[in-house]
């Protein structure tokens, strides 16, 4: 009687707890499909895979139970051989069982929130995905950029200008009639390498017989030996001019020219030109004086200075008198009659100059200003009277200290009279905060914008220049990974999902991150119908 009754115990509650699991497997199986329905999925095989698994842990569950229940009724019933046979099963292997779930548990666990999540990660690198570019990042910009170490001297071509390398290691040229058609602008704080690149171009023009004149405000030992090393292999003669008490060379700097072109230096010397203010009324008086002064003049400070002396309204002119003072304290620059630098004669002997000028001085920075501008108009009059047949280069570094409206004005025409500029400056701003001999600084920064077809931006230090380049570079559409989808399970792990958003991205060409990330040497290259690039740019090796 004991046996069936416990036959039919054990009947009775094993159907009893697969009853309970189904029956709480199909309830969970609602709940989900509720839920996944609400979601948007309410495919079959999502319902079946998120409750096969729940269903089968609560059978187990019941089974259990049903276990501890058969060992409580062997002892109430009386049956000690199957309840002996259930505890000492119980107690053999129930550390087994503890351990066999804790490791099941932790199984379960780790998959789900370790190594699903490191899978996912390793399928998506290993995916083939469709093309796509990546918008500007700085970081990646700051770790891909990095300079490039050759001798330019390897990629020198007599019908072409070297600027410097690619990214793919490839030389950037251009064409020699195409560069001396073209004035440059090089941008950059100091340290950076516009000396790098000013030294490459200077070292070509020199080598393919072209008068080269530098004016250089500070002592630039390296492009100075490039210059003189240039000419010593080339059989030419340098002329090094420095105004300063300690300096070498004579000049000066009213001499030179026709009489239209000397006034026009005097008068921007002397401060006299007309500024749209109260002032003017006076600097009229004054140019009246000094017109008569000029009559007959041999260009000399000393002459001016005695003439001015006996005129009799002197009195009347206390801005030429205060200028001439501060100009004769410079003996060099009241060289002889016929003695001294002659602008138009070293033009015409296709001369290599040099002239140091200064950061501090103003009275230096102002004679390199007049040097420049006889400069400029002699470079004119040569070529319309045919003195000269050979392309001539101006360099000026650190125009910001020398800029004048003739400057601006001369960009325009300059290239029509087989000459060129080069400028080199460290910011957009330089230009704008010129007031020294501009009347209009943004029409001047205007004019060699416009003039000046050709710029290498070196890495910049303030948002404007960055910018500036960027929109000069242009844009261009980049097809960009726009978003990706990441699953979060019950455990709190994050998976890659399977859908990944592209779309059509406006970006410069040169971003602004790109410009601000460019290390030593390296520099951004604007050309006229070409697409902008980067350049890595090297020095000329010399021993200074």
């Amino acid at each position: 009687m004991q046996v069936i009754l416990w036959f039919y115990g054990w009947v009775i509650l094993h159907s009893l707890s697969l009853w309970i699991g189904l029956c709480a497997g199909v309830g969970l199986l609602i709940m989900l499909g509720k839920k996944e329905q609400a979601a948007g999925k309410t495919d079959v095989q999502t319902h079946a895979r998120l409750g096969l698994r729940p269903c089968i842990g609560l059978w187990i569950i019941c089974l259990l139970a049903v276990w501890m229940i058969h060992a409580v009724l062997g002892y109430k019933i009386g049956i000690e051989w199957q309840a002996s046979l259930l505890m000492i099963m119980g107690q053999r292997y129930s550390s087994m069982m503890i351990l066999a779930i804790l490791l099941g548990i932790c199984c379960h666990i780790g998959r789900k929130r370790y190594l699903r999540p490191l899978l996912s990660r390793f399928i998506k690198y290993i995916r083939v995905e469709q093309k796509t570019e990546t918008a500007s990042d700085i970081r990646y910009d700051y770790q891909r950029l990095k300079p490039k170490q050759f001798l330019p001297v390897d990629y020198y071509h007599p019908d072409s200008m070297f600027y410097g390398l690619s990214d793919t290691h490839q030389p950037v040229h251009d064409r020699l009639s195409d560069w001396c058609k073209m004035n440059q602008k090089i941008i950059g704080p100091t340290q950076v390498g516009k000396g790098v690149h000013l030294g490459v171009q200077v070292d070509q023009a020199i080598r393919k017989n072209m008068g080269v004149w530098v004016i250089d405000p500070k002592p630039d030992r390296h492009l100075e030996t490039i210059m003189a090393k240039a000419c010593v292999d080339t059989g030419r003669t340098m002329i090094t001019l420095d105004f300063s008490p300690e300096g070498k060379g004579n000049w000066a700097p009213f001499a030179g020219g026709t009489e239209r072109e000397r006034r026009a230096r005097v008068l921007y010397a002397f401060g006299l030109n007309d500024s749209g203010g109260e002032s003017d009324f006076y600097k009229l008086q004054e140019r009246t004086i000094l017109d008569q002064l000029c009559h007959d003049w041999d260009g000399s400070l000393q002459q001016l200075k005695e003439r001015l002396h006996h005129h009799p309204r002197h009195h009347e002119a206390p801005r030429i008198q205060g200028v001439l003072r501060e100009w004769m304290q410079l003996e060099r620059l009241n060289p002889k009659k016929g003695k001294g630098f002659s602008v138009m004669r070293s033009l015409e002997e296709n001369a290599v100059v040099y002239m140091r000028a200064s950061l501090d001085d103003r009275l230096i920075q102002q004679v390199a200003s007049l040097l420049i501008m006889e400069t400029m108009q002699a470079i004119k009059s040569s070529f319309i009277q045919r003195k000269r047949n050979h392309h001539v280069t101006l360099v000026i570094d650190e125009v910001r200290f020398m800029v004048s409206d003739l400057l601006g004005d001369a960009l325009a025409t300059i290239v029509g009279f087989n000459a060129n500029v080069v400028l080199a400056y460290q910011s957009v701003k330089d230009i704008r905060a010129a007031k020294q001999g501009v009347s209009d600084s943004e029409s001047l920064e205007a004019s060699i914008n416009t003039n000046c077809k050709l710029t290498l931006c070196y890495a910049a230090v303030n948002h404007e220049t960055a910018q500036w380049v960027a929109e000069l570079s242009g844009t261009v559409q980049k097809q960009v990974a726009r978003s990706e989808t990441i699953k979060v399970n019950e455990w709190g792990a994050e998976t890659w999902g399977d859908q990944r958003t592209v779309t059509m991205v406006e970006e410069y060409a040169i971003p602004e991150n790109l410009v601000k990330a460019l290390p030593e040497r390296t520099g951004v290259l604007l050309r006229p119908n070409q697409p902008a690039q980067i350049v890595y740019t090297c020095w000329v090796p010399v021993e200074v």
